[in-house]
Order: structure tokens, then C-alpha cells, then sequence
């Protein structure tokens, strides 16, 4: 079970993703055919997109998080 929910301020942790050292909002549950692990949809900051992220990608972000 995921500790995150839609609303949450996030940081993207893993260097693998190529949203990597970036915050964001979580937007709600990713829901597209795709990979298992995949769980969240994230609004970046500053960015015009989304990013699909899995739970193991992310954690919560500190007040003054940025990039």
C-alpha cells in the first residue's frame, strides 16, 4: 500500500527517471496501460508535461525543496 496520495508535494529521488531532482504535485493515480510499478501521475514544476512515476521514485518534499 502507497503512503502517497493526490495533493502531496514530492521530490523525483530516483536517477533513472528523467524527471530526476525535480518537485511536483501529485495529479492523481497513473492510469494508462504501462509498467506495474507505475502509480502516480506528477505535475512538475515549471514543466509543460506530467511525469509517471512509481512509488519507489519519489518522496515527500521538504517546504523549500527545489530542483
Amino acid at each position: 500500500m502507497s503512503d502517497f496520495k493526490p495533493g502531496d508535494r514530492v521530490y523525483i529521488t530516483s536517477r533513472r527517471h528523467p524527471w530526476s531532482g525535480h518537485t511536483g504535485v501529485i495529479a492523481g493515480p497513473y492510469v494508462v496501460p504501462s509498467l506495474p510499478d507505475l502509480k502516480w501521475t506528477v505535475s512538475v514544476d515549471g514543466a509543460w508535461g506530467e511525469a509517471a512515476v512509481a512509488d519507489s521514485d519519489i518522496r515527500l518534499a521538504q517546504e523549500g525543496t527545489r530542483p
